[in-house]
């Protein structure tokens, strides 16, 4: 299979104010999580042990390849808990626009993918 990445035509999109969006950031290959911050907090006390960048490496819950990357569950961690990554840009904006494509998402009962985007304050 051969993919091709091509850069949206944004002239339609515009921010609050009517000015363009335009390109700012690519995360993509394998410098995907070169600008991602891996946090270890989990506020809800869920069912994820959150690993730092090293260690998600390490247990293939981030994969990096030319063309594309990879974030997926881990196996069993510390007691009742599944390995995985919690990741946030490194990067703010006040106004910005997002296309990500996902080739796999999972499914079934009990789960829930998420794209989380948060404001600070």
């Amino acid at each position: 299979t051969t993919r091709t990445t091509t850069t949206p035509d944004m002239s339609q999109c515009t921010d609050p104010s009517g000015s363009n969006y335009r390109l700012d950031w690519k995360a993509e290959g394998k410098g995907f999580f070169n600008e991602w911050e891996f946090l270890q907090w989990d506020s809800n006390n869920g069912a994820a042990q959150y690993l730092d960048r090293d260690q998600a490496k390490a247990d293939n819950v981030t994969i990096a390849h030319d063309t594309h990357a990879i974030l997926q569950v881990g196996k069993k961690g510390v007691p009742m808990k599944r390995k995985s990554a919690k990741i946030r840009t490194m990067r703010n904006w006040k106004y910005f626009l997002a296309a990500v494509r996902f080739t796999h998402v999972p499914w079934g009962c009990g789960l829930w993918p998420a794209f989380w985007t948060n404001a600070y304050g």
